[in-house]
């Protein structure tokens, strides 16, 4: 009911890649697409299991320049 979804959204981003793991470092979703929304659904659509999940994320500007610092990284919380 209340922050059901996590994505990464900006203006002038020409291209974008999003990668979230498990605390194992499995990869849980990639995505290339801004529009594109992870809902904690894994790679199997599958819900994920509670707990703490790290996304990384590099994003290309309008001018082709990659945007600094290069990554931009985060933590996200699941609670079901």
């Amino acid at each position: 009911g209340e922050n059901d979804i996590f994505r990464l959204q900006a203006d002038g981003i020409l291209g974008i890649r999003v990668k979230i793991y498990n605390r194992w470092g499995d990869v849980v979703f990639t995505s290339t697409d801004q529009s594109r929304q992870w809902t904690g659904l894994n790679t199997n659509h599958r819900d994920v299991a509670d707990g703490v999940y790290y996304w990384v994320s590099k994003i290309i500007c309008v001018n082709n320049e990659v945007m600094w610092p290069n990554e931009f990284r985060g933590v996200i919380t699941v609670k079901k």
